[in-house]
Formats: C-alpha cells, sequence, structure tokens
C-alpha cells in the first residue's frame, strides 16, 4: 500500500493538462492498480487520501471529485467510503457511531 501511495502522489504530481484529462488518467490508473489490491488494501488507499484531503478540514469540490472517480475505480461502495469518512472526521470515539466501524 505504501508503494502505491507513493506511485500516486509522484503520479499526481508528474500529471499536466484539463481537469478533465487528469480525471480521465486517474480514471485508468485506479482501474489497473484495482486488479493488484485486495478489497482491504484499496481501503487503507481511500483512507489515508482521505486524511489528506481533511488535512485543512475541507474537502474541496475537486478532492470530491478525485475522491469519486478513485472509489469508483476501485470499487468501493458509497456506504464504504462513507464509513471511512466518518471515520476520518470523528473527534470522539461517539461520533464513529457507526454500523460498519468496529
Amino acid at each position: 500500500v505504501e508503494g502505491y501511495m507513493k506511485y500516486f502522489s509522484e503520479y499526481s504530481a508528474s500529471l499536466g493538462g484539463s481537469s478533465e484529462d487528469l480525471l480521465l488518467k486517474l480514471k485508468k490508473e485506479t482501474e489497473q492498480i484495482n486488479a493488484e489490491l485486495t478489497q482491504k488494501q484499496k481501503c487503507i488507499i481511500l483512507l489515508d487520501l482521505l486524511v489528506i484531503m481533511l488535512a485543512d478540514n475541507v474537502i474541496s469540490p475537486e478532492e470530491e471529485t478525485m475522491l469519486r472517480v478513485i472509489s469508483t475505480g476501485f470499487k468501493i461502495e458509497d456506504n464504504e467510503v462513507s464509513a471511512l469518512r466518518i471515520f476520518v472526521t470523528a473527534r470522539t470515539a461517539a461520533d464513529i457511531g457507526h454500523e460498519q466501524i468496529l
């Protein structure tokens, strides 16, 4: 997973072009990576990306679009993304009162 996070970071730094082009490239890459990882590994990558996106306590519309493209490419259901988002934004254990989080 660490290798993929590094790859993603280097890959995104090297990208240029319009936002539509970037999203198409991102979609292609996540679909390719999807076949190489387990579902748990993909969730960990998405969790790490959420932490990075929320570093400023806000997910911008662009970050939201990226999150949607990545989760779709990884075949992660919306309810799983929602559970990860709740986990990352929780301030207390009570905030995590979600049925899909242990």
